[in-house]
């Protein structure tokens, strides 16, 4: 919100510059238009002046002349001097048609229509009395010749009223065009604003969105190696545990078996004890029968002894199977364990390697997913970017247009119509930058700074 707040911010003192900078070209146009109005009343006025001394307004010395023939045909143009020449030789009289022509002789001057013709007496009344000033002083006007003037005045005048009003509703529909132009134009910038802010919008949104991608797989990702921590630390818990069940139950065992070779110590004392005695015996016995005082009788303590070691006998071979036994179940015993924890250190790993499997499938049908996601938002941006395309080229089209039609010098229209692309062109100057060219540069122009506007 602070950044749609910040943008419309922005727009807002974008437009009121626009506005301001529109006003000061207005303000420069109009100025200038004035000023070219003013020019061109100068120039009209220096027009007419030329008209109406290229008409004969302004008496002067006619540069040639021409005449009628006894055939009616139109002779000359000639230089005043020949003319004279032949007024003194009698060729011409005081009816003879002529018409005095103001244009350089080098020109090569035609004669305009008859109904300019005058009689050389209407032109020079004193004929007679000064010929030698016939030809070559200004001649006088006749009441006719001015009558003549005074309708072609006002049929010019006519001539340009209609040309005026012509001109003028041409000029209305011109602006009827240009208006019907400028509101394409303005629809087709507002098209291309709203557009472009329905970009920025997309771009923002599909911002945000990989910002809460990339956000939800660190998530992810932390979560789980979280789950993975906790799983190793649990089975690494569950394996010590067992081994340390397995080295108690070993501890008893070897206790047991430390027990049992005590007590096979003791019976190994004691037989060897019984051994002794039985040595001792036999030792007396063989005394006995040496020196020959007779063989003494057995008694029963030597039953009871003879009886005795043979138990122990008995006992010590039961005790050593059963302590071979007890080893035999020991090792079986240590055994089993050892397969034990083998097999389940190799379930633990397996079922790791499972899991690790699984979760790697799900993270890379997660990659595969956004992936999908994020090209059909590249293909639907690069509609959007066509399509801004087409409106920049339709825009610059239009502005060519317009610049073609504003070229036409002393159109009032024209001069509006330059105006308003100063007004409505300057804000895609101010954002694109002005180009030194127009027309398809001008366009290109606009298109790869439009492009690069876009991060296209």
């Amino acid at each position: 919100a602070e950044a749609a707040r910040r943008r419309e911010e922005a727009a807002r003192r974008r437009d009121e510059e626009e506005a301001e900078t529109a006003r000061r070209r207005d303000e420069e146009e109009a100025a200038r238009i004035k000023e070219e109005e003013e020019s061109a009343a100068l120039e009209e006025e220096r027009a007419k002046e030329e008209v109406v001394k290229q008409r004969g307004e302004q008496l002067a010395v006619p540069s040639c002349w021409f005449f009628k023939d006894n055939k009616d045909q139109t002779q000359g143009p000639y230089i005043p001097a020949q003319m004279q020449l032949w007024f003194g030789s009698n060729f011409f009289n005081a009816t003879t048609m002529v018409l005095p022509a103001y244009e350089p002789f080098e020109t090569n001057p035609i004669a305009p229509y008859d109904v300019h013709f005058e009689t050389l007496g209407d032109l020079y009344p004193l004929l007679t009395s000064n010929p030698d000033l016939t030809f070559v002083t200004p001649p006088e006007r006749s009441k006719g010749q001015a009558a003549r003037v005074e309708e072609d005045v006002a049929a010019t005048a006519k001539a340009e009223a209609k040309a005026q009003a012509e001109a003028k509703a041409a000029a209305a529909a011109e602006e009827a065009r240009l208006e019907r132009e400028a509101a394409e134009r303005e629809a087709a910038e507002r098209d291309r604003q709203a557009a472009e802010r329905e970009t920025s919008t997309i771009e923002a949104i599909a911002r945000r969105r990989a910002e809460l991608v990339a956000e939800e797989s660190a998530n992810r990702r932390q979560k789980q190696q979280r789950e993975e921590s906790e799983t190793v630390k649990q089975l690494t818990a569950r394996v010590a545990q067992l081994e340390q069940s397995a080295v108690t139950q070993l501890a008893e065992k070897d206790a047991q078996l430390a027990a049992v070779e005590r007590r096979v110590a003791e019976q190994d004392a004691e037989l060897a004890a019984l051994n002794a005695r039985l040595r001792g015996k036999d030792t007396e016995l063989a005394t006995a029968q040496t020196y020959e005082k007779g063989r003494a009788p057995a008694t029963d303590a030597d039953a009871d002894v003879e009886a005795r070691v043979a138990e122990i006998k008995v006992t010590l071979e039961a005790r050593e199977s059963q302590l071979a036994d007890s080893e035999q179940r020991r090792l079986s015993e240590v055994a089993e364990l050892s397969a034990q924890l083998a097999a389940l250190k190799q379930h633990v790993v397996a079922s790791m390697w499972d899991e690790l499997r699984a979760r790697q499938t799900e993270r890379e049908s997660q990659q595969a997913a956004t992936e999908t996601a994020l090209k059909r938002e590249l293909e639907m941006k690069r509609a959007e970017t066509d399509s801004l395309k087409e409106q920049v080229r339709d825009l610059s089209r239009l502005f060519d247009q317009a610049q073609t039609r504003s070229a036409r010098k002393g159109s009032p229209k024209g001069k509006k119509a330059r105006s308003w692309s100063a007004r409505k062109i300057g804000p895609l100057e101010a954002a694109y930058g002005s180009p030194a060219v127009s027309g398809k540069k001008a366009a290109a122009t606009y298109l790869e700074a439009a492009a690069a506007a876009l991060g296209t």
